[in-house]
């Protein structure tokens, strides 16, 4: 269902307009301030279309090499967790960079980075997931009700 527009409203803006104009015509202004000339929005897509080639060429070879670094300080340190992160890392930067070309949100990817940075941390040991769980309660819980929450219990 469309919505009609009254065209006693259109009658009304066009006289406002008209006046506006005048106004400006006999105080000596420049009529062409008013004009506003629509500007095409660019294309988020034109420059991956133009250069896809590169970017992918460029994304192969950072991958490479640190495929290359991961695997000289594993064989130096003798650390797998270090080239699972590093791995994980090169996969959640070209999946953000994926999800952020796909849905053109910064929100989404910034979920989507630190939700797998997270998962990444996990997953190599350095925190577990009930840290991860005590800090967001400590965070977004308020302290308050935990207190009434612990003298209820101890009663």
């Amino acid at each position: 269902m469309s919505k009609q527009i009254d065209p006693k409203v259109i009658k009304d803006l066009a006289a406002d307009i008209r006046v506006i104009q005048d106004f400006a015509a006999n105080n000596g202004f420049d009529n062409s301030l008013l004009v506003v000339n629509p500007v095409s929005p660019a294309s988020s897509d034109n420059f991956f279309k133009k250069n896809d080639r590169w970017i992918i060429k460029g994304l192969l070879l950072v991958a490479f090499a640190l495929v290359v670094v991961a695997l000289v300080l594993d064989w130096l340190s003798g650390k797998p967790e270090l080239l699972v992160f590093i791995f994980g890392i090169v996969v959640l930067v070209v999946a953000s960079s994926y999800v952020h070309k796909l849905y053109d949100n910064g929100g989404v990817t910034t979920v989507m980075g630190v939700g797998g940075l997270l998962v990444l941390l996990v997953a190599i040991g350095v925190v577990s997931p009930q840290q991860i769980a005590d800090g967001v309660e400590k965070k977004y819980i308020p302290q308050d009700d935990k207190k009434e929450e612990k003298k209820e219990e101890n009663k």
